[in-house]
């Protein structure tokens, strides 16, 4: 049954109040006329940050609604841990941005482990005799930034929430809601109106005579049943929700400027949660490229809680050649000592087998989309909602965060150029690990980091770039590097902060900027995820063979050897320039992957027409 479509723009429902914790009034449900009223449709790290900026920065200039479709994130927080929770890591750039609000990064710090190292588990070098392959050099500047923070995705969230109300929940100016579906009835989007469109997830679970239990990361979205839509007025609304967003579907609606691909990662995992042996490292990142006797079945895993108590499991295979003797499993018992024998030193239980056989397998999706903005109907996209992508260089979290505080400097007003994305230059050096003579050596050199044999440049001479030809065309409007790199001492009109009337007039160049800045930076940290995945087992190999000795030889010799592509990634790096200083690697392994699943579907076809009717 279709929803039932109201101009009903009542009060939705919200959170449970709870002192200053819990959601704020109904006053962000309707816009004041003095105020630009933001419509943020997520209540992931990346929508709460763009709260964060303008609700601290903002002067009292915007109305902030924020629509989750989950239940609250302070109360999942307070849940048993299930298979699908899952930790992430704060690199370098996501606590850059994250610092610039008094106190946030300081209270992510309670809940979070310090995360420097990697170390890679090979034949018979595991567990506690794995190969180190990363922490951060010795004698580098700046080495407290370079470590990254483990926090589990719902604690940071929860910690994130409890922060802005504890700051502006009285404000008037935020309202939080739950449970509120951007509805992809037709379109979610009325870009005409200026209206968002949100059914009650609650309601509608309700009415089929289910329990509303939301699990994090699990499809929340039901049947709907016939609850009314509920319209919400917006001057701005921030797609923040995710691979699967409904903002970024209005857009595919478009006639004209969009596009988008989201195509499968083609790998398949289950994701466990296991006590961490002792052995294993509080504060590392672990890959098994290979698991013995088990096809191409690898894993990752890396530690979880705010005590390392436990460690997040992931088993990973690729489509074109699953662990099938695995796969066809039931028995508990029979699965838990297959993986005991193959992983011996993470002492496995049956209460892991169990969770495999309880949950559906993970499939993953990537997303390339551009322009992340729409001028005419007032809608941007940030996070995982433009630029989903695998979880290989742990930098999907860190680049949203970064998605956030960009387009949230140039509403209120601020020039932002391409080094200037983290509020600041950044590491010395471009990656700290340069002296000054070495430093003046390079300041010609156009990538603006170290290739193999040659030195690293700092960000102070990354916008070397008069020459620049790159030019990215954003609704028909041609953004040139040099464009995108305008001075700090940008006109008047192009920074005053403005009232509501200066803000929305210069909001469609603010939103083509973000598109110009945030695109290249959003397809090139994608190429490069997907790239940390190799489908061919044999180039699988010599990528992690090079990915070893690289880092090796980079520890050794920083000045003269880059970081692979993880590393730079995680140390700040602009995703572009290191998808331009790897380029080689990166483009071999892509069309390695495409023409493996080109073959796959290949023989899937062939195998459908050899079966008839």
């Amino acid at each position: 049954m279709a929803p039932k479509d109201t101009s009903d723009s009542g009060t939705p429902n919200s959170a449970e109040p709870h002192s200053k914790s819990g959601s704020a009034t109904s006053s962000g449900d309707t816009n004041k006329s003095d105020k630009v009223h933001i419509v943020i449709v997520g209540c992931g790290p990346a929508g709460l940050l763009l709260a964060f900026y303008l609700l601290e920065r903002g002067a009292g200039r915007f109305q902030v609604s924020i629509f989750e479709s989950r239940e609250d994130l302070r109360v999942t927080a307070k849940r048993e841990r299930n298979a699908r929770r899952y930790s992430l890591v704060l690199a370098y750039r996501g606590k850059k941005v994250l610092a610039r609000i008094p106190g946030l990064l300081d209270a992510i710090r309670e809940i979070s482990i310090p995360s420097d190292e990697l170390y890679l588990h090979v034949g018979k070098y595991v567990g506690a005799r794995a190969f180190k392959l990363a922490g951060v050099p010795p004698g580098v500047e700046n080495a407290d930034d370079m470590i990254g923070l483990n926090v589990d995705r719902a604690d940071l969230c929860a910690a994130m929430l409890s922060y802005l109300m504890e700051r502006h929940g009285d404000s008037g100016l935020l309202s939080v809601h739950f449970f509120k579906k951007c509805t992809a009835f037709l379109t979610s989007i009325d870009f005409q109106k200026r209206e968002a469109l949100f059914e009650d997830v609650k309601v509608n679970i309700e009415a089929q005579g289910n329990e509303v239990n939301v699990i994090p990361g699990q499809d929340t979205c039901q049947a709907t049943t016939g609850a009314p839509l509920q319209r919400v007025p917006y001057d701005l609304v921030v797609g923040a929700d995710g691979v699967n967003s409904a903002v970024r579907h209005s857009f595919t609606l478009l006639p004209r400027g969009f596009d988008c691909s989201v195509t499968d990662q083609f790998s398949r995992a289950y994701i466990l949660h296991v006590r961490r042996p002792p052995e294993i490292s509080p504060s590392g990142f672990n890959l098994v490229p290979k698991i013995p006797d088990a096809q191409s079945f690898r894993c990752l895993f890396y530690p979880s809680g705010q005590k390392a108590e436990s460690i997040n499991l992931a088993l990973i295979w690729p489509v074109n050649d699953p662990p099938v003797e695995f796969l066809a499993m039931k028995d508990p018992a029979e699965m838990t000592s297959w993986l005991r024998q193959r992983l011996p030193f993470l002492d496995l239980q049956e209460s892991a087998a169990q969770d495999i056989l309880a949950q559906r397998v993970a499939q993953l999706r990537m997303v390339k989309c551009e322009p992340y903005h729409h001028s005419e109907g007032g809608a941007v996209l940030i996070g995982d909602a433009a630029h989903a992508t695998p979880p290989a260089i742990g930098q999907g979290c860190n680049s949203s965060l970064v998605d956030a505080a960009v387009l949230a400097r140039l509403l209120l007003g601020e020039s932002v150029g391409e080094d200037d994305r983290l509020e600041t230059k950044g590491m010395k050096d471009g990656l700290g690990l340069l002296g000054k003579r070495d430093r003046l050596k390079s300041v010609n050199q156009k990538s603006g980091l170290g290739l193999l044999g040659k030195l690293a440049v700092g960000e102070d001479h990354r916008l070397e770039s008069e020459n620049k030809k790159d030019g990215l065309k954003v609704h028909g409007e041609a953004v040139g590097g040099d464009d995108r790199l305008e001075a700090a001492s940008a006109k008047a009109s192009d920074a005053a902060p403005g009232g509501r009337t200066e803000i929305l007039e210069r909001l469609p160049r603010a939103l083509a900027r973000y598109s110009a800045l945030q695109v290249p930076e959003g397809h090139a940290l994608v190429d490069c995820s997907d790239a940390e995945g190799p489908l061919d087992a044999r180039v699988g190999f010599w990528h992690a063979l090079r990915r070893f000795v690289t880092g090796a030889l980079w520890r050794l010799f920083p000045w003269l050897v880059s970081p692979p592509i993880m590393f730079m990634a995680g140390f700040g790096a602009n995703f572009s320039d290191v998808r331009r200083i790897h380029a080689g690697q990166i483009e071999k392994i892509l069309a390695s992957n495409e023409r493996v699943k080109a073959q796959w579907r290949e023989a899937q076809a062939k195998k459908v027409l050899a079966g008839g009717v």
